[in-house]
């Protein structure tokens, strides 16, 4: 890390500290090299270390479910309205990365204290991988010379993969030409399994094309006909 950061001239480094993998290999060097100004940390233990280690508090982060109903499932015991009660008064402003989410947030924030600031995507580097050999037609012979409708994220009740599955079904009778990928590993397992058992009842198991996760998403979107 601090080579690199180095030779690029950045003197200030951005920390992800990720529940699964633990803290990266050379942490405590990478925290002697540069100041950390952001951090994300997503779990209690995760955030504890990193407030040691880098003398700073990290933030928690929450992956929300939206819109509310019964998908508003946030991973937290506290009431939303007592939580983001506590984030809107200690904050100077609330940034969400979408309009939905924005709109959320204003149940319990006010409106005018929330910016929407996009997530930001290096496209040099979203080029490059995309220009690199996608493997999926060596993978899935039947795809070639067809026209691909894509969903990538992982399989779970937020991200509609049921909604797919039903669009599916009515584009592919009129479309005979037309294949379906989900690309994406399985968060909710019963969520997973009403999914496949759909494709089955809606005799799909041959159009829509469950490939799992894949690090060759920017290649693989050129691909497709519609995302």
């Amino acid at each position: 890390y601090r080579i690199e950061f180095r030779e690029r001239g950045i003197g200030k480094i951005i920390a992800r500290i990720g529940q699964g993998a633990g803290f990266p290999d050379g942490a405590p060097s990478l925290a002697r090299s540069a100041p950390v100004v952001a951090g994300h940390a997503t779990g209690q233990k995760q955030a504890l270390a990193a407030h040691l280690l880098f003398a700073q508090f990290f933030p928690r982060a929450t992956h929300g479910n939206f819109p509310g109903g019964d998908l508003a499932s946030f991973g937290t015991y506290w009431p939303l309205e007592v939580l983001y009660g506590i984030v809107g008064e200690l904050s100077a402003r609330v940034a969400a990365v979408s309009h939905t989410v924005k709109d959320f947030h204003a149940k319990y924030i006010p409106f005018e204290q929330i910016d929407v600031i996009y997530n930001g995507i290096d496209m040099d580097e979203f080029d490059r991988l995309a220009a690199q050999q996608c493997t999926l037609f060596s993978e899935f012979p039947q795809l070639e010379n067809k026209s691909l409708i894509g969903m990538v994220g992982r399989i779970a009740k937020v991200k509609g993969t049921l909604d797919f599955v039903e669009a599916a079904a009515k584009i592919g009778a009129a479309r005979s030409d037309t294949y379906f990928l989900i690309v994406g590993n399985p968060q909710e397992q019963e969520y997973a399994e009403q999914v496949n058992k759909r494709v089955f009842e809606l005799n799909l198991q041959d159009r829509v094309i469950f490939t799992g996760a894949r690090t060759d998403v920017p290649s693989l979107l050129q691909r497709f006909s519609l995302l």
